[in-house]
């Protein structure tokens, strides 16, 4: 996707500094429809990590925007893992997420909450480009 240029305005979020590195990421992020702050809020939290849940959501929908691609995000009416419940936002994708096997996970929990580390941002998104089942990038050699 391209990244969108500094627009100079906050977005219509409260907790951003105008002007800062990640603007133009933020602008990007909303652009494309992949961010959205936090709900009804008017902040979108740049300087905090990100959660498990909220890294999947991103980067499942950036590859959904490949048109050509074969990809594609079914339901999910189970649950998953021990802490992720059927009816939650973001069981779609974990259960996507668990189907790759994206992530490492332990005694069958996903942990939903917590932050990601760079190393799972890092082996998620080569899992994602290895994948075959991956329309949109796999699978590599």
């Amino acid at each position: 996707l391209a990244l969108y240029d500094d627009d100079g305005t906050d977005l219509g979020w409260s907790d951003v500094t105008v002007g800062s590195w990640y603007m133009k990421y933020l602008r990007s992020g909303m652009m494309y429809t992949l961010l959205h702050g936090d709900g009804d809020a008017d902040t979108v939290r740049p300087e905090e990590g990100i959660k498990r849940v909220e890294f999947l959501k991103f980067i499942m929908q950036a590859a959904l925007m490949d048109h050509d691609k074969a990809f594609s995000m079914e339901s999910c009416y189970d649950s998953p893992y021990d802490d992720v419940l059927a009816e939650q936002w973001f069981t779609g994708y974990v259960c996507k997420a668990k189907s790759l096997v994206l992530f490492d996970t332990y005694d069958n929990l996903f942990l939903p909450s917590n932050g990601t580390t760079r190393a799972e941002v890092a082996e998620a998104i080569y899992r994602m480009f290895k994948a075959e089942e991956w329309g949109v990038f796999g699978p590599l050699m």
